[in-house]
């Protein structure tokens, strides 16, 4: 399931011409996901990154609302698999009411290489129903064959149940253009709520695939001092287990994250970052 068939798929490209259902599966392999065993991309609260400033993951009682953008790279060790690398590079913007992420993320394997840009776009304003969008650019590119590729929409919609809890309902290419249909590169469904504590967080969700399996998962997340941050997660199908170290020096943000399979495999990855907060007093935000 997930990176061990897009694992076999790429090993096994060079003498098949479409990997099929199994192009794609692997969506974001950074130590975020890793930690929060979710390498489908899924729609977390706490995505796209962490917040280290007080307050942060959504409280609305901080003293200053600041706007902050980051940029940086991650590579992801996969299965120890020889000539199986992946590359990922994330930009993003976030603001009180907006936020926005680019990520563009490239899987490379003997005789088969497919890449995915990924922009994602979503409401942060505090009222009872917020929205986020997602649109995808796939393409496959085997040695032997034509490269295909297309299109993918998502959503989500997210709830807030009072100050310090939420629930949310996600589709992932839910609408797709003919050629990634052809391929099998089907929409997955996500359910999920979390509860926020301070600086804290603990989410649980499910995620349903077509073929009606399912694969539960909870997260937690917690401060270590002002600086750094620590996010676990386990996943039910398959057994897994994931950690998540970030840490933030000055402008400069350092992660690493592990994902331990229970039948055995293992993926690790290392990002770098940078990170610039422009800050106001929340009265003259409110004021605008």
């Amino acid at each position: 399931m997930g990176p061990v068939r897009i694992v076999a798929a790429l090993l096994l490209a060079s003498a098949a011409p479409a990997p099929g259902h199994a192009a794609f599966e692997l969506r974001d392999a950074g130590p975020a996901f890793l930690g929060a065993v979710s390498t489908d991309g899924a729609w977390l609260p706490l995505y796209p990154e962490p917040s280290f400033a007080p307050g942060g993951n959504g409280d609305s009682s901080r003293a200053e609302t600041p706007a902050t953008w980051r940029v940086g790279g991650s590579r992801a060790s996969l299965f120890d698999a020889d000539g199986l690398t992946l590359d990922q590079v994330d930009l993003s913007l976030s603001q009180r009411s907006r936020a926005a992420r680019f990520d563009y993320v490239a899987l490379s394997g003997p005789g088969a290489r497919e890449s995915s840009a990924r922009l994602t776009v979503e409401e942060r304003v505090p009222r009872p129903v917020s929205l986020a969008l997602r649109v995808e650019r796939l393409d496959f590119s085997p040695q032997e064959s034509e490269r295909w590729g297309g299109w993918a929409l998502g959503g989500r919609a997210r709830g807030a149940l009072g100050k310090r809890a939420e629930t949310w309902v996600g589709a992932d290419r839910l609408l797709r253009t003919s050629v990634l249909s052809r391929a099998g590169v089907s929409a997955s469904f996500e359910l999920g709520a979390a509860i926020h504590a301070s600086a804290a967080l603990l989410a649980i969700l499910d995620r349903w695939e077509p073929d009606a399996t399912h694969d539960p998962r909870v997260v937690l997340e917690i401060p270590l001092g002002d600086a750094a941050r620590l996010r676990i997660g386990r996943g039910g199908n398959p057994g897994r287990i994931g950690i998540d170290l970030s840490a933030r020096i000055g402008s400069l943000e350092v992660a690493w994250g592990r994902l331990d399979y229970a039948f055995g495999g293992k993926v690790t990855a290392l990002r770098l970052g940078i990170v610039r907060e422009k800050r106001r007093p929340a009265v003259e935000a409110g004021r605008r």
